[in-house]
């Protein structure tokens, strides 16, 4: 395995620091750009990276919804 695919799975597994320099990541800081705003580290574009910026949003509308439409 290359270091490029072990930073990738750190930063996956840990989901919230940056493998580079340890700061902790938001899903807005990459929102935009797909680098650590700490160090520059460029994260791979990928489905993780997408979910790792949406998953805040989504967990809030699901959250709406549920109290919207109780069941």
């Amino acid at each position: 395995m290359d270091k490029e695919n072990s930073e990738e799975k750190q930063f996956l597994r840990n989901d919230k620091y940056c493998p580079e320099c340890g700061e902790v990541i938001a899903p807005a800081d990459l929102e935009m750009y797909p680098r650590c705003p700490y160090c520059n580290h460029l994260f791979p574009d990928g489905p993780q990276l997408e979910d790792f910026v949406l998953r805040p949003v989504l967990q809030r509308w699901v959250v709406h919804s549920i109290q919207q439409f109780p069941r």
